[in-house]
């Protein structure tokens, strides 16, 4: 039987966007990051997340990353 490799994903939160609370909640737990993240719309394949931070997409000084 082959294992099958799952595609890391990028899961971004754009602090901007979320209140404090929320960001103190989404540091608890990979679901919790994941879910706010699924709502903002920033989740990325490696690939993706490359371009989109090449291409200045990405703003280093007030988004958070997890790689998952």
């Amino acid at each position: 039987m082959t294992k099958t490799k799952k595609e890391q994903r990028v899961y971004m939160i754009d602090t901007t966007k979320v209140k404090a609370s929320i960001l103190f909640r989404a540091n608890k737990t990979d679901k919790i990051f994941m879910e706010i993240s699924e709502k903002q719309g920033s989740v990325y394949s490696l690939g993706g997340f490359t371009k989109a931070f090449n291409g200045g997409e990405i703003n280093s000084n007030t988004d958070i990353i997890r790689i998952i």
